[in-house]
């Protein structure tokens, strides 16, 4: 119109105007406003309603362009106002959050003797939402018909809603709703229903939800608002099945616009559009810049991940334009530093400069808070993704995954997992993470059962996490499955990274250890190009564990030899081989040597296993002077490892003066007591035995309940002392009758001065756990977990092994060296200072006393 040379008049400006509102186009319609100046079509002329018109519709122009401040100068300029021009100012400020202005302006209009409209309430109300006017909002509600005679309409009532649920008031705010006289139509469900999303109360969203489906079943947003609402309280099913039934019933989130405003005109861009005339040169400019942007955050990224920290900032800093690429480089730069403060500060900056964020953002930021355990700042960024859709992104899910396990709620990871459409090789060694932090090992093995029934390949992250799974159930065939699967896929194969290499093979060695095989432990060892400290520990502590003290100190001998400088961990190994096998004065010279001659200075774990070694040997004075002498506080374990050694040589008098001292640090814990108990019982002072057990039940102290596994080819199967629930219990049970019949009738068990045999035989059923699948020789089974258990708590140690053979020899009848797997034990009663491996021929039962 302009190029052809017409002349626009009122008409032409009032109708463009709007179109200028509506596109927030704030530099248009400034143009337009001067050119109205200029050309005297805002003047005041004879036809005032049409002056009022022309500039109540640039008023607005400039409110809903964000500019009250050009809009109060038009219309502080006006001679004549009405209602219109009033309730344009009292809603752009409410909107704008200026609640007193807004009020002011209302005062202002009523002493201008112009009677408020439906209109003027509306903003009026909007405005004490917006800025948490709450009672004066109630008063604007009940005065408007009674004092300005305006009937509220459902505009009315949603704005008051609006404003109780912003406040919080959601219990007042639903019984707004269901008591005002006109029926709640969907924008005052949905305006509730958001109300209850922003502070969580998903049992009255799901009743706000349940009205906007029946009146708008089509409508995307409530669905929206309402999986946000169960996200925000970690329902995430409900929020899978609010997203099944929008897929089921094709209802579509509206695509993303935006536009921008240049010289040649507004341009508009919508999700997946492609239409635009320059679109071409805009993508091709757009590839050229992001390219370059790359570049340089490789480039950022590079300086931090050295530590060159100063120039990464500097380069960032000196960049004229910087987009979430390089935001995300910096934040993920930092944090994986270590400097968690500074790259929460690049983020704070980032959001300040209005920088839209992306997936791999949100997925920095969770891992933050994850490294930081911060659960609250991470649920809330968990919430943040939820409302702006970044929860469906593989990355997003699995850094929560790692956020919710590191923070212990477990049940929340567990959830996400599950939710998750698609899974990737980092889900599932995030989940096996999660299992084995929070102790489930079985939990671990079966998540890991079930990642290869999906067909994923693990890598050396998934193998080095379920690797110790199998060594705290002493797994040994899942191990050795596990160790396979690695030789087989070269997982094992020495790579570039050294590191990585020897940190996966002592995984292995540590596994086989720990499972009792010695063996393949030593073969792994022997195969290694490169072993590091740890390597030689695992081995020292092995042997020393397994009572081969001369390969313990062959393997320290050839350590040192090897160039590497022992540290604490490498003695406490020697010096427990030392007490294993009773070389007391090699482990009294090493005491002294490891800090004269390693410059290592002796903490009270290697104390623990000289006391330990002095007890064992019957040295119960000297280990008592050592106790007293050493520059260390002696704690509760110090103590039991001392009370346990008079326990074995029935020594009453040093006892007492040790369950004393660990009566007085750990009044809760049962082992001494039962220690204690036993030791009177030797010694027949039964009065003293009574006055024990009264104690502990007087001060409420329990013994915990003895557990018991074996691994079989279907898994691992665990006992507990008490528990009745195996599939094959009946069977078990009736099999163990005739097992502790025949043990007692052939004197397999030797009296015991503390318990008589009755309570013995009663006594088997309730210790004896390690009772598995029937159908996978459970004779064998049942047979040796009962001679281990029951011979481990009444036979003498001299006779222990003597009394195995036979039995088994005379009455199982068995070669024990077929004998294919070993159960374990754990009885925390007997608690012990290191655990031990008993060695029946070629079968080897953990008791796992830690």
């Amino acid at each position: 119109m302009l190029r052809a040379g017409v002349k626009p008049d009122l008409v032409t400006v009032t109708t463009v105007l709007p179109a200028c509102t509506h596109l927030a186009a704030l530099m248009h319609g400034r143009e337009i406003h001067g050119y109205m100046i200029i050309n005297e079509l805002e003047k005041d002329g004879d036809d005032k309603d049409d002056d009022v018109y022309v500039k109540n519709a640039v008023m607005d122009m400039y409110v809903k362009c964000g500019s009250m401040r050009e809009a109060r100068l038009v219309f502080d300029k006006m001679n004549y106002k009405d209602v219109a021009s009033w309730n344009i100012m009292i809603m752009g400020y409410g909107m704008h959050g200026f609640g007193g202005e807004a009020l002011d302006m209302f005062y202002g209009m009523c002493e201008a003797q112009l009677r408020p409209d439906e209109v003027t309430f509306v903003g009026v109300l909007s405005a004490c939402s917006h800025v948490g006017l709450v009672s004066q909002g109630q008063e604007f509600l009940v005065q408007m018909q009674s004092q300005y005679g305006v009937v509220p309409t459902i505009e009315h009532y949603t704005c008051v809603i609006d404003m109780l649920g912003r406040a919080g008031q959601l219990e007042e705010a639903y019984e707004l709703v269901s008591a005002m006289p006109i029926e709640a139509n969907p924008v005052v469900w949905r305006s509730f229903l958001a109300a209850c999303r922003l502070h969580g109360n998903a049992t009255l969203a799901e009743v706000a939800a349940q009205q906007v489906y029946e009146l708008e079943p089509e409508h995307c947003g409530s669905y929206v608002l309402m999986s946000n609402t169960y996200g925000a309280v970690g329902r995430y099913e409900e929020v899978s099945e609010v997203r099944y039934t929008m897929k089921q019933q094709n209802v579509k989130k509206a695509p993303g616009c935006s536009w921008i405003e240049l010289s040649d005109g507004v341009h508009i861009f919508v999700t997946g559009d492609r239409t635009h005339p320059e679109d071409y040169l805009i993508y091709a400019r757009l590839n050229s810049l992001t390219i370059r942007m790359y570049e340089h955050g490789a480039l950022v990224h590079s300086y931090l991940k050295f530590g060159f920290t100063d120039e990464a900032h500097q380069l960032f800093e000196e960049l004229p334009i910087r987009d979430v690429v390089l935001w995300n480089a910096m934040i993920n730069g930092f944090a994986q530093i270590g400097q968690l403060g500074r790259a929460l500060e690049a983020c704070k900056k980032m959001v300040e400069e209005g920088v839209v964020l992306s997936n791999f953002t949100v997925t920095g930021i969770l891992s933050i808070f994850s490294m930081m355990g911060d659960l609250n700042n991470g649920r809330a960024i968990h919430g943040f993704a939820m409302k702006m859709g970044y929860d469906s992104g593989i990355a997003v899910l699995n850094a929560l995954i790692d956020l919710y396990g590191k923070c212990k709620w477990v049940e929340d990871a567990l959830k996400i997992f599950e939710m998750m459409p698609e899974k990737d090789i980092f889900s599932w060694n995030s989940i096996l993470c999660v299992q084995e932090q929070f102790g489930d090992h079985g939990g671990t093995l079966r998540f890991f059962d079930r990642m290869l029934r999906a067909g994923v390949k693990p890598d050396l992250v998934t193998v080095t996490t379920v690797l110790p799974a199998c060594t705290h159930l002493a797994a040994l065939m899942h191990g050795r499955e596990i160790h396979g699967y690695m030789i087989i896929n070269e997982l094992e194969k020495d790579g570039d990274d050294k590191d990585d290499d020897v940190y996966v093979k002592n995984a292995v060695m540590d596994m086989y250890v720990k499972c009792g095989s010695m063996r393949e432990a030593r073969l792994v060892f022997d195969m290694m190009n490169y072993k590091d400290v740890a390597s030689w520990n695992i081995m020292i502590m092995g042997y020393g564990m397994h009572g081969f003290g001369g390969e313990a100190l062959d393997m320290f001998y050839g350590m040192c030899e090897a160039q590497l400088r022992p540290d604490e961990v490498t003695f406490v190994g020697v010096l427990s081989a030392c007490s294993h096998v009773g070389l007391v004065s090699q482990g009294q010279e090493f005491l002294v040597q490891m800090q004269s001659q390693y410059g290592v200075v002796p903490t009270i774990e290697h104390y623990t296993c000289v006391i330990d070694m002095l007890g064992r040997a019957g040295q119960l004075e000297e280990a008592y002077e050592l106790v007293s002498a050493m520059p260390i506080e002696a704690n509760p374990v110090v103590w039991r490892s001392f009370l346990a050694a008079c326990r074995l040589h029935g020594n009453a008098t040093l006892a007492e003066v040790a369950a004393q001292q660990v009566c007085e640090l750990e009044p809760e814990h049962s082992g001494s007591y039962v220690l204690m108990s036993n030791i009177y019982g030797a010694v027949g002072r039964y009065e003293e035995v009574s006055e024990v057990r009264y104690t502990m039940k007087q001060q409420n102290v329990k013994k915990a309940p003895g557990c018991s596994w074996i691994e079989l080819s279907d898994g691992v199967h665990i006992f507990v002392t008490g528990d009745r629930t195996h599939p094959e219990d009946y069977l078990i049970y009736a099999r163990l009758n005739s097992l502790t019949t025949r043990i007692c009738s052939c004197n397999a068990v030797q009296a015991n001065v503390l318990v008589p045999p009755l309570q013995i035989l009663q006594r088997l059923h309730q210790h004896t756990l390690d009772c598995v699948d029937i159908a996978l020789q459970i004779l064998i089974v049942v047979a040796l977990s009962l001679l281990q258990l029951l011979l481990l708590l009444f036979a003498p140690p001299t006779s222990l092994v003597a009394t195995t053979n036979s039995f088994l020899t005379e009455n199982v009848l068995l070669n024990i060296d077929s004998i294919p797997q070993s159960p374990g034990h754990k009885d925390p009663s007997l608690q012990d200072t290191y655990p031990r491996i008993h060695g029946f021929g070629e079968a080897k039962f953990l008791a796992n006393t830690d």
